[in-house]
């Protein structure tokens, strides 16, 4: 899937309650987003059908994101549970985001949630590091067959290992289909490197 140029910035929203998210839309379709990222893991009211049916209202195209804490969410439920409300999601948003990890340990989830006709975004943050360049080969070589779109967000200490992760778009085929930028305020500019490199989009946030 090809997208626009007003859809090169993902809009991450991460609101506690119901009513707070859906203040959110409002103001970013009045401000021209096409693109959003529903992080239902912080929502403590737990109205996710509320949210999703908002959002789906205003046309936006959506991505659904149920992290754990683990992976540096704010899920602190069940697996079942979590499994529950991506699916549940899946028939409203336009991707779903699924750890790497997540599929590794219950590759069903992912098949559960083609075969309702969702496309998978897959992703794995590496939140206090970045691996060697042949980690970061290994698991965008495992992903590729598994997500529409992936997703690899590391945390560099040196500006070798913001290149090691960069270096990844050197794959002709990633093109339009690898998301890979750093965290930390130091590597902010690799959010916008990314698209140059031929990242679909980039990441910005509101909310939590």
């Amino acid at each position: 899937m090809k997208f626009r140029p007003e859809e090169r910035i993902c809009v991450s929203l991460a609101g506690e309650k119901t009513e707070e998210v859906v203040s959110y839309l409002s103001i970013l379709k009045d401000a021209g987003v096409e693109l959003i990222e529903l992080r239902l893991d912080f929502l403590k009211d737990k109205n996710y059908s509320a949210v999703l049916n908002a959002a789906l209202k205003h046309n936006f195209k959506i991505i659904s994101t149920v992290r754990n804490k683990t992976d540096g969410g704010a899920f602190s439920g069940s697996e079942s549970e979590r499994r529950r409300i991506l699916l549940e999601s899946a028939s409203v948003a336009t991707y779903v985001d699924i750890e790497y990890d997540t599929y590794v340990s219950d590759e069903i989830i992912v098949d559960q949630l083609k075969n309702s006709g969702v496309k998978i975004l897959i992703s794995k943050h590496f939140l206090r590091e970045s691996p060697q360049i042949d980690v970061l080969n290994r698991v965008l070589e495992e992903m590729k067959s598994v997500g529409d779109l992936l997703k690899i967000v590391t945390t560099p200490k040196s500006l070798f290992e913001v290149t090691n992760l960069l270096s990844l778009y050197r794959h002709n085929w990633t093109r339009g289909r690898l998301i890979a930028f750093c965290m930390g305020e130091e590597w902010a500019l690799t959010r916008i490197l990314s698209i140059f490199l031929g990242s679909p989009f980039t990441y910005a946030h509101i909310g939590n």
